[in-house]
């Protein structure tokens, strides 16, 4: 490859007779000299040039390099030989098992050792796979004027294109003959098939399906979408049970799991399992995206009392694992979340609002917790003396009238006597 790339660069320059040596040495003239040793020193490699560095003329430049590179001519010419006539097919496809036998028959040709098309041919045949048995016959059936090394190449060609494309035909029947009796459909067994026998989706197995226990009814509240120890009621019950629990005011509840929130960047919106602490409260049913192309649904929306970062709306989805508060709809309401090593905080208009910890690699926010604070009731709001009755479970009107003066957030608007409560009258209370 090197003789001829160089050839061709002498002869494109004018100093064809280098190669052929027609001309003797000493005609060059010094310019023409120094250029063609120029052309040779720009096609070699640095390891080369120690070969020639006693050389005085390109001639003597490209007769060192040709012995170099080529060995005596009759070695060489041997090795060739045996090369050509040993060839064998490996793996290969048409096009490169061609370009092979036609390089070494072109090295053999510059040798001397003439290499005509017939035996080309024949050698190429003889070097076919298993596969192109059929096309020897063929071939041997056409007429000698179509029996040209240009018509073999391209036969061959069309003939591997040919079988390519029936392999795989076989290939994609031989796939489609699998039918799973589990789906009835084709292209695996029941063993391998991924369809899931609870909600018939493909994208996980019947032991991760979310809709596993849909249908055990809590022998508590009767529904269907959690088990009994998971339900809100039976918590609700115990907690009435205890008699250190004075209403919505003890203490302990901002130590419950379901009053934290996880500091959430991957979700658009605050969502809640719990819709007990939700107001204002609108039934909305949407569906929510999540990993694994699945997505879960969110029953409706309300506001989080004690939340205070302007009482954003919060979605209330039953089948949410933790309660998630969205820092992209922090931002995008003007407020600031800054992340420490171990705490997470809150910021509106420079003020800190809202403080939380890491736990278990996981950021969590009380909403309970205001300003460094605990907040003695889930609302600050104001309401008429009637709501407030009805908020801490119909106390006695002297009760609340007293209330104001002794607990903090408890802001009457209007009449501080309450009016008649219809359900303490049907009560007898």
């Amino acid at each position: 490859m090197w003789k001829l790339e160089i050839t061709i660069h002498l002869k494109s320059h004018g100093l064809s007779e280098i190669t052929n040596g027609q001309q003797a040495e000493g005609k060059l003239d010094e310019l023409k000299d120094a250029k063609g040793q120029k052309i040779i020193l720009q096609t070699i490699d640095k390891k080369l040039k120690s070969h020639i560095i006693n050389c005085t003329s390109v001639k003597e430049m490209y007769k060192k390099l040709c012995d170099l590179f080529e060995g005596s001519e009759s070695r060489n010419k041997s090795k060739l030989l045996q090369k050509f006539f040993n060839y064998k097919y490996n793996e290969q496809t048409i096009n490169q098992l061609v370009t092979g036998i036609e390089n070494l028959a072109v090295r053999l040709n510059n040798l001397g050792h003439k290499i005509d098309d017939d035996l080309i041919m024949s050698k190429i045949l003889t070097c076919l796979p298993e596969r192109f048995k059929y096309f020897a016959t063929a071939w041997e059936s056409t007429s000698n004027n179509e029996k040209t090394l240009i018509n073999l190449t391209n036969r061959l060609f069309l003939e591997e294109t040919r079988n390519s494309n029936c392999e795989e035909q076989i290939a994609f029947k031989a796939v489609n003959n699998k039918k799973c009796f589990k789906c009835n459909k084709t292209g695996h067994f029941q063993s391998q098939c991924k369809v899931c026998n609870i909600c018939k989706r493909s994208n996980h197995q019947v032991k991760d399906c979310r809709f596993k226990n849909k249908n055990k009814q809590c022998s508590i509240c009767k529904k269907t979408n959690h088990l009994k120890q998971n339900c809100f009621f039976r918590t609700k019950t115990n907690k009435k049970e205890n008699k250190y629990t004075a209403l919505l005011t003890n203490e302990t509840a901002i130590k419950n799991n379901k009053l934290k929130f996880i500091v959430d960047s991957g979700s658009t919106s605050h969502m809640t399992n719990n819709i007990n602490i939700l107001s204002k409260y609108e039934e909305q049913q949407s569906q929510i995206s999540v990993a694994n192309n699945d997505t879960i649904l969110s029953q409706g929306a309300g506001t989080v009392q004690g939340m205070n970062c302007q009482r954003l709306k919060t979605l209330y989805v039953p089948d949410l694992a933790q309660n998630l508060m969205s820092i992209n709809s922090i931002t995008n309401n003007n407020g600031t979340v800054l992340f420490t090593q171990n705490n997470v905080q809150i910021y509106k208009k420079g003020q800190l609002i809202l403080k939380g910890e890491k736990e278990n690699g996981l950021y969590y926010i009380n909403i309970n917790q205001e300003n460094h604070e605990n907040t003695l009731f889930l609302t600050k709001e104001k309401g008429t003396a009637l709501e407030w009755h009805r908020r801490l479970g119909h106390p006695e009107k002297d009760i609340l009238e007293i209330l104001p003066n002794m607990a903090d957030g408890i802001l009457l608007e209007g009449k501080k006597r309450i009016e008649q409560c219809e359900i303490c009258i049907k009560g007898g209370g």
